[in-house]
């Protein structure tokens, strides 16, 4: 790869002033192999200091960037809504924004202490395959991001809608939300060879800006009304464009996310700690 390109790290956020400038400093530490690194972060919703820690960071970093878009989760039916809009954002910005017109690639982070374990190492591994490719990050432990993720084998329709439909017809809480959704989340070796899918994220992803095309739009909810992850209409725009998908097992940037983590046995005890009344009630069945 040419040492003289350039990113653009875009991101949404919400209460993130107790840990922006750790991911700030992880994500750029990360990213060291690119000539600039440019960031843009959405802001919406926050109720402590983040708008006020963005302005500082502004006036510190003269490639960092920030668009509050005030409160607005009264204004979406879903939280996926919410996060399409926010993300539809920076879309437009990369799209229309002269600042951004020279950019050869974006990643797209989350932030919240999510990309922990993100590194050099991790980020070179994907300039490694040598192909033009969105790229994403896989886990230290089970691959958590399973409402975004599509593959024809490992993943092929919504968890959620799914769960849904299982719902209807057992009343085991635990043993339907393991059908559904647990049991796709694999702990895939670092060492693994890629993974071609057809929608992913996973909490970090680089696409070359050239992937981006007046038509990529996130959306929240499908063209029948119901909610569905944003990432899966912005991915499906890049593979209708002839571009490829892929996990990249080597790409690691956390450990546990909140929704592997309870999938383990700590979660399992703290939950019967909080609740007690369900563990009983589960004892007596």
């Amino acid at each position: 790869m040419d040492q003289m390109q350039t990113i653009l790290v875009c991101a949404v956020a919400r209460n993130i002033s107790r840990t922006i400038r750790k991911d700030l400093k992880r994500i750029n530490n990360a990213l060291g192999r690119f000539s600039e690194v440019y960031w843009l972060v959405v802001e919406s919703d926050s109720d402590d200091n983040s708008i006020e820690e963005l302005k500082s960071i502004k006036a510190e970093m003269p490639n960092f960037n920030f668009i509050p878009l005030g409160n607005l989760a009264e204004q979406f039916d879903s939280r996926a809504e919410l996060l399409a809009h926010a993300r539809n954002t920076y879309l437009r910005e990369i799209i229309s924004n002269e600042k951004y017109r020279d950019i050869d690639f974006v990643a797209i982070a989350d932030l919240n202490n999510l990309n922990r374990k993100l590194s050099a190492r991790a980020v070179n591994s994907v300039f490694n395959l040598q192909e033009e490719a969105m790229f994403t990050a896989n886990q230290d432990g089970p691959y958590y991001d399973i409402w975004a993720l599509r593959h024809h084998l490992w993943s092929p329709n919504d968890c959620w809608e799914q769960l849904s439909f299982y719902r209807r017809y057992s009343s085991n809480v635990n043993l339907t939300l393991k059908a559904a959704v647990n049991i796709r989340m694999l702990k895939i070796p670092a060492g693994s060879e890629p993974i071609e899918v057809e929608s992913a994220f996973g909490g970090f992803a680089i696409v070359p800006k050239a992937f981006i095309f007046n038509s990529s739009m996130y959306e929240g909810k499908t063209s029948s009304g119901n909610e569905v992850c944003e990432h899966v209409s912005f991915c499906k725009v890049i593979r209708e464009n002839g571009g490829r998908i892929y996990v990249v097992p080597s790409l690691i940037n956390t450990t546990y996310a909140d929704h592997s983590f309870r999938t383990t046995w700590p979660y399992g005890i703290y939950r019967n700690l909080k609740y007690p009344g369900k563990f009983i009630h589960k004892l007596l069945k």
